[in-house]
């Protein structure tokens, strides 16, 4: 019994989205996964975690819309969760360079790229 939930703990703790290389393997993933294509249980997780991921990026983005606060990158409210998605896939495409930054970091940098927020000053420095 001990050592199913440990095995279980470890698959979840393994299918987690942490940096750029296991957000790729995820966008890799729904993309087979909308071609078709049967996924394992542990493959069908981590593209689970991966809609809520984009999901919460969307959901931010509108919020901040809704409040006035700026962030270098302003998606549209006409673009989905899935469209940003497929926004982060071709820049990790595009810089491999940042496969080894946080998650949240390569979400933040591809939105930037793909939605630049002309509003956006960064707060000046201390």
């Amino acid at each position: 019994m001990i050592l199913s939930v440990l095995g279980a703990t470890s698959v979840a703790q393994s299918d987690q989205l942490t940096d750029g290389h296991s957000l790729k393997r995820c966008l890799d993933l729904m993309e087979r996964a909308n071609k078709g294509e049967e996924l394992e249980v542990k493959d069908q997780i981590l593209v689970g975690y991966g809609l809520g991921f984009f999901k919460g990026f969307s959901d931010a983005s509108a919020l901040t819309r809704t409040i006035g606060v700026e962030f270098p990158f302003k998606v549209p409210g006409t673009v989905s969760f899935i469209q940003s998605a497929l926004a982060v896939k071709s820049y990790l495409d595009s810089h491999p360079e940042n496969l080894d930054l946080q998650a949240a970091i390569v979400v933040a940098l591809a939105l930037k790229e793909e939605f630049p927020n002309p509003d956006y000053k960064p707060p000046a420095k201390p």
